[in-house]
């Protein structure tokens, strides 16, 4: 069976995601509680219409966890139970309801394949919002509910911006008719808003409980630099020319490796690398002169890296006789290694080391109270491979 839920997950709802994304980017924007009002916990409000929590709860009390076996092994469905928090309900709309329309919208796809796509996208998602819901069950009892209006309303300046940007990204003309594209794209204005300001809370709360140390020794910045010195680091580099002589081209491989050597005759008496390449070499490089860019060990077949690496700049090699070709290589720049030293790099070190501090931080508080919440998944979901990439930190060769 072709994997049209696949082509779906790519395709069909990919600007959906997209959106999504656009708000999480928005992170440094997050709510910065300078002096939180902490009072006795008060009734415990759900962000969406979903997230009921215990004090609002049906009056049949406390949600029972062991009667929801019976989920286990069910399709999936937007009411469909797929985790609960703290006694408290997931439902599957919860974590993908916008999918989950633009699924069932898709008329080519069969019900195995929307259930195909639900279970995986589940997979991605439910660790994070089981994690986030946890964090916001935590805010419910800190922060009283006036107090969270108000950071709701702190936030719309910042969302507005962020709309804006979508509704001219997405060409509409107006806020109504950005709402109505969102509603094919499986979300809302009033969605995303929520999203948003669900995502900032958890931010807010991770980053007023974390505490991380302000101060950096130079030593504990010294073992930083020695930690992430390979980004620091530029590898040795070659650029080079050459000259192929292709055995089908010059009537033999004898013909070929007597013309290759009458080249390298001709270079070593003062003779244009870049002309002859231009002349006589059968490779499409010669329209270049022969340059072939620059290159890094390991990139070459061994025996031709250790001749190419083995020359000074303007040095030409020998006739290498490969098994259907012979070539001449020239060495036209190099640039050696070299490390940037950490007194350049200190103040970046302790702007970055202070970054990791933080983040560490927050994840050990988001750790204890994900340690202390009582987290139950209710569909075994296949584990997800992330794509491998850099860190939060990392960075490319310079």
């Amino acid at each position: 069976m072709p994997d049209c839920s696949k082509d779906f997950a790519e395709k069909k709802y990919l600007s959906g995601l997209l959106l999504a994304g656009m708000l999480c980017g928005c992170s440094g924007k997050s709510v910065k509680y300078d002096n939180p009002v902490f009072s006795p916990p008060p009734p415990r409000i759900s962000l969406t219409s979903s997230q009921t929590l215990p004090e609002e709860n049906h009056s049949g009390g406390s949600f029972q966890e062991a009667g929801l076996e019976r989920e286990l092994g069910r399709v999936l469905t937007g009411n469909t139970v797929v985790a609960t928090v703290n006694s408290q309900p997931v439902f599957l709309d919860d974590v993908l309801g916008g999918v989950r329309q633009m699924l069932e919208a898709d008329s080519r796809l069969s019900d195995e394949q929307r259930q195909v796509v639900l279970k995986r996208e589940l997979g991605k998602r439910i660790d994070k919002y089981t994690h986030d819901e946890v964090v916001l069950q935590a805010v419910m009892l800190e922060i009283p509910a006036d107090r969270r209006e108000a950071i709701r309303e702190s936030l719309r300046p910042a969302f507005d911006e962020i709309v804006e940007g979508i509704r001219e990204k997405e060409n509409k003309a107006s806020l109504d008719e950005l709402d109505a594209f969102l509603m094919t794209q499986g979300t809302s204005l009033r969605e995303l808003e929520d999203n948003f300001v669900r995502m900032q809370l958890v931010e807010g709360y991770l980053s007023t409980h974390a505490s991380p140390s302000q101060v950096l020794s130079r030593q504990e910045l010294e073992e930083y630099y020695q930690q992430q010195l390979s980004s620091y680091t530029s590898a040795e580099q070659v650029r080079y020319a050459k000259i192929v002589i292709r055995f089908s081209e010059a009537g033999g491989q004898e013909a070929a490796v007597s013309k290759a050597r009458s080249i390298r005759k001709q270079i070593a008496a003062g003779r244009s690398f870049a002309e002859l390449a231009l002349q006589e070499s059968h490779a499409l490089s010669r329209e270049r002169g022969g340059d072939m860019g620059w290159v890094k060990r390991g990139s070459l077949q061994s025996e031709i890296e250790a001749s190419l690496f083995a020359l000074s700049v303007s040095g030409v090699s020998d006739v290498m006789i490969l098994s259907d070709r012979c070539e001449i290589y020239s060495c036209t720049d190099r640039h050696a290694e070299s490390v940037i030293p950490f007194a350049e790099l200190q103040q970046e070190l302790e702007k970055e080391l202070l970054q990791v501090r933080k983040q560490e931080a927050r994840q050990q508080v988001l750790d204890e109270l994900v340690r202390q919440a009582a987290i139950t998944k209710l569909f075994e979901v296949e584990p997800v491979q992330e794509r491998a990439g850099a860190t939060p930190f990392s960075r490319g060769g310079r």
